[in-house]
């Protein structure tokens, strides 16, 4: 399960790099530079391990990948409206449910500590998730947040579908796939703007990158994570995700976290803790 730890990890500080960066740049230009990092870690895992391509592999990946950019878009701009904590709470609230939906179709059934498990980690969401109401999460970033996470499921439960005889081709032709799509949004995007932008400093345009190295991480662990174990169990780890989040913002970017926001983070560790048992 430390696949899927350390997936829900990259994730989160995908998000905060994503989210941080978009609000100094719009969401494309992050995409412009965060894409072509994914795909260079990609391309490395692949040349690292070769193996033959299958159809299935390649035909998986490209179709998660061209789908997953417009879910990658709509997260960077749901964090950039943010508050982060919560928004990220959202999205992964909502890919969790999906996931775990179709994981416990799967599966058939669930024990009863599974479900304990699960239940502690949306508890760990809504508690996360609390913030004052001048804090609240709009309306309009409130429906960009949930097709983020929709889209965000579904891409886990595509990844579900490849085999480890697929190698690392499906991760590849994901961020392929994410490129060949993005990039020509993204610059249509922003040739439609017409503004002239403020300089920015460097180290904005560094997280955008980080954004993108962690993204393509996220993938590489996801995968290794769903050759261990079912999509069920990696519905808990996804679901815990806003509080390593709430966490990483609080000693990242000096967000502030309330006691419930910290209990939350308590009540996702009791979660991802019974889940191992």
């Amino acid at each position: 399960m430390l696949e899927a730890l350390l997936n829900s990890l990259a994730s989160s500080l995908n998000g905060i790099f994503g989210g941080w960066s978009s609000r100094h740049l719009h969401p494309a230009q992050v995409l412009v530079v965060a894409s072509p990092v994914s795909a260079l870690v990609g391309l490395c895992l692949l040349l690292s391990s070769p193996t033959s391509p299958t159809m299935s592999g390649v035909t998986i990946g490209l179709v998660a990948g061209l789908s997953g950019g417009i879910g990658i878009y709509f997260a960077y701009r749901a964090l950039a409206k943010g508050p982060i904590g919560p928004v990220t709470a959202i999205m992964a609230c909502t890919g969790a449910a999906l996931i775990s939906t179709v994981g416990i179709a799967e599966r058939g059934s669930v024990g009863p500590l599974h479900l304990l498990a699960l239940s502690l980690c949306f508890l760990a969401v809504v508690t996360v998730s609390v913030r004052k109401t001048e804090h609240a999460v709009a309306a309009s970033t409130l429906s960009i947040a949930l097709a983020a996470g929709v889209i965000g499921g579904s891409f886990s439960i595509l990844m579900n579908l490849t085999t480890p005889a697929d190698g690392w081709w499906p991760l590849f032709m994901v961020r392929l796939g994410v490129v060949l799509f993005t990039l020509p949004f993204a610059l249509l995007v922003l040739r439609a703007q017409h503004k002239r932008e403020n300089p920015v400093p460097m180290w904005v345009w560094f997280a955008a990158a980080g954004a993108g190295l962690m993204d393509g991480l996220g993938n590489m662990f996801l995968i290794l994570a769903l050759e261990r174990i079912d999509l069920a169990t990696l519905a808990l780890f996804a679901a815990a995700s806003p509080a390593l989040s709430a966490l990483l913002g609080f000693v990242l970017l000096r967000e502030p976290i309330s006691k419930i926001q910290a209990l939350g983070v308590g009540v996702a560790g009791l979660g991802i803790w019974i889940a191992y048992l």
